[in-house]
């Protein structure tokens, strides 16, 4: 019997060692340390803790293949939200089923909420133009309907009450629950909407410009010809002296971008060939006024004929001729612009046998398009030339015109 306890006593010390070796082991790998190999001569004992020792090295390999793939899903959202926020793009999720919608603070912006405002879908559609709520509800119907991609660009109104518009791109999503939601971005594209519409307005309003520029031509060209016909041989250089003169004026417009060009430049763009350096050749005098695109081109074109008219007849024909333009505007409940021309200094002036192409063109270009008058004066000391057209259909931008400015032709 005491030999029977003495061995006895051995036995459980040797069970109890591995036991709690095994104990232990499991706690390690409780708290995800790693499990030693097995020291017991107990074969049942070190195959539980070499199995322990296994299930703890597969969970570390896990934990750090799991930091891998969550530091790879952080750098991917890192970049995801650098994309969004250099393209100005707000993310947006919708759960049709339920009615949620999420928003991220960009998309919030867009639509001119506050980054930390409520942003509920009920908002947005609201937010939408009334005009426009009909082609969004469409749109994201079609795509849930079908499961497809949605594109959809609309007019939508800020709490402040401005208008702007919103590019939404976006797909259908199924949760791992089964759950079908929409998931996409937000675009403010209302400066491009407005370069868009800039564009095309100015595509027409080049179209139309062509075309009068080429109705112009074409009536500079039937003129000349009626002039060649009756034996004047100097007809081509002067069609091509109108030409230069024409083209002269679209420089002038496009240095502009065609938005008009002032009464002055205009006047100095056709006479500064004539100046002589000390400017008192030809003086201009009057207030600062901007003139339509139709006007500059009109107005250019005529002062280019009456100056080839007086250095041809007049007086720039000689180095003592002068000639002085001044313009005003009239006052009234019906102002009007009214330009003279009056020459002085050159050969005695005779009245014309018939009447010549530059008339004709003046009349033309001026009366007839611009609803102008004109009156020519061609008295001995020089020819007079006054040009009235009223002010809203010729003048763009009236600048300050103080009343010593007001009247400047006689």
């Amino acid at each position: 019997l005491p030999a029977g306890l003495v061995l006895a006593a051995l036995l459980s010390r040797a069970i109890a060692k591995p036991v709690d070796q095994l104990v232990g082991a499991a706690r390690a790998l409780g708290r995800g340390e790693p499990v030693a190999e097995p020291t017991t001569r107990v074969q049942e004992f070190g195959t539980i803790q070499t199995a322990l020792a296994e299930a703890a090295a597969a969970i570390r390999q896990q934990e750090r293949a799991r930091d891998e793939v969550l530091e790879r899903i952080a750098d991917s959202e890192a970049r995801l939200h650098l994309a969004l926020d250099v393209g100005d793009l707000g993310s947006w999720e919708y759960i049709p089923a339920t009615g949620a919608y999420q928003s991220s603070q960009t998309c919030r912006t867009n639509y001119g909420r506050r980054p930390d405002e409520p942003f509920t879908y009920a908002d947005l559609v609201s937010s939408i133009h009334p005009e426009d709520r009909p082609k969004q509800a469409e749109v994201f119907a079609e795509a849930l309907a079908h499961r497809s991609d949605l594109h959809v660009e609309y007019r939508i109104i800020w709490p402040d009450g401005s208008e702007h518009w919103i590019r939404v791109g976006g797909r259908t999503r199924i949760a791992p629950d089964g759950q079908l939601s929409l998931v996409g971005f937000s675009q403010d594209v209302t400066e491009r909407r407005l370069a868009d519409e800039r564009q095309a307005l100015l595509l027409h309003e080049l179209n139309h410009r062509v075309k009068n520029t080429l109705a112009t031509v074409q009536s500079v060209a039937s003129l000349t010809r009626r002039s060649a016909e009756h034996g004047d041989p100097r007809a081509w250089d002067a069609f091509l002296g109108r030409l230069q003169g024409l083209a002269k004026t679209n420089d002038l417009l496009t240095s502009a971008s065609w938005k008009g060009a002032l009464l002055r430049d205009v006047l100095r763009n056709e006479l500064d060939p004539y100046q002589d350096l000390l400017r008192q050749r030809i003086r201009l005098r009057g207030p600062e006024i901007e003139l339509k695109p139709g006007a500059v081109l009109a107005l250019g074109l005529a002062i280019h004929e009456m100056a080839t008219n007086a250095t041809k007849y007049g007086s720039l024909s000689s180095t003592e001729g002068r000639v002085s333009v001044m313009w005003a505007i009239t006052g009234g409940s019906n102002p009007l612009l009214l330009v003279e021309w009056v020459e002085s200094g050159g050969p005695p002036v005779k009245p014309p046998e018939r009447q010549g192409f530059g008339t004709k063109l003046i009349q033309r270009g001026l009366a007839q398009q611009l609803g102008g008058e004109i009156k020519l004066d061609f008295a001995p000391t020089g020819v007079r030339c006054v040009i009235t057209f009223p002010l809203q259909a010729v003048v763009l931008n009236l600048h300050e015109v103080g009343e010593s400015q007001e009247r400047y032709a006689s």
